[in-house]
């Protein structure tokens, strides 16, 4: 509940509309995730992001990116089978992206729709003009978000 309540705020806060902030956050939120599983996080972040640290990202686009991959980690901490997640964050030429990879299992993604979280997500990413890349092997798994800013 409390984690909850601290997203909301998180969200609202315009102060946090910057791409420092989107990161940050993220970023705390896995490694909290993970803290108490056997999986290893490495997190990776091209020099152009600390370059570039107050670009503009808006409340609702910022909200949808983080529920995203909160939903990914989720989902590879239940279902991957995986001992490692890596986060990278990269800005290139005004896009910036989000890769989320594990070493786990991998899944078939068309009868993974028992829930809607990846439907959710394609659908999200669409919202907000983004693009979402799924890869899927029996030797992990890679979530792509790319968005420009």
């Amino acid at each position: 509940m409390n984690q909850k309540i601290n997203e909301i705020i998180w969200s609202l806060n315009t102060k946090n509309d910057t791409l420092e902030s989107l990161v940050a956050y993220i970023t705390k939120f896995s490694k909290k995730f993970l803290e108490n599983t056997p999986i290893q996080l490495l997190i990776s972040k091209h020099e152009e992001i600390a370059i570039n640290i107050e670009k503009f990202i808006p409340s609702e686009r910022r909200r949808i990116i983080y529920l995203a991959c909160k939903e990914i980690i989720n989902n590879t901490v239940k279902h991957a089978e995986a001992s490692e997640i890596k986060l990278n964050f990269s800005l290139l030429d005004n896009e910036f992206s989000i890769i989320i990879s594990d070493n786990g299992k991998g899944f078939e993604p068309l009868t993974a729709n028992n829930g809607n979280g990846l439907k959710n997500i394609k659908d999200n990413m669409e919202y907000i003009s983004a693009n979402y890349h799924l890869e899927t092997s029996e030797k992990g798994t890679i979530h792509k978000i790319i968005i420009k800013i």
